[in-house]
């Protein structure tokens, strides 16, 4: 039989692993939005596990984030409930004009780009919408 200490340090060296492998899959942000057109230009949002929503600029300097609201855990967990379920759907048809959703981690990214809604997952349409209903 192990000593019990040795069974402690398995058991806390197995939870770590299991925590540390969990959290490289885990969605830590969403971005969504829309772009194309005459410009080309896109309009970015972000939103965060605690709720937060930004507007994201793109600038000579680099990204600047602007603040918009606080939705709250409550509003946005639903949202990265969702993501996990969609993390490992790809499609990427823009056309002239886009929307796009991307799911972003420590050491993963998926991003979603349609122009026809036709053709994208309705389940990713929903999202698109009422992640935008937060904004409006």
């Amino acid at each position: 039989h192990l000593p019990v200490m040795n069974r402690l340090m398995i058991l806390l060296n197995t939870f770590f692993l299991f925590a540390f492998s969990f959290s490289q899959t885990e969605v830590s942000s969403i971005r969504f939005g829309s772009g194309g057109g005459f410009t080309g230009s896109e309009t970015v949002y972000s939103i965060d596990q605690s709720g937060q929503i930004f507007n994201i600029h793109e600038t000579l300097d680099g990204k600047n984030n602007t603040f918009l609201k606080f939705v709250g855990k409550k509003t946005a967990k639903p949202f990265f409930q969702q993501a996990k379920e969609l993390q490992d759907y790809h499609y990427n048809s823009p056309a002239d004009t886009y929307s796009f959703i991307e799911f972003r981690g420590a050491e993963s990214f998926n991003k979603i780009a349609w122009g026809d809604s036709a053709k994208v997952d309705a389940r990713v349409l929903s999202m698109y919408n009422n992640l935008m209903a937060l904004i409006n």
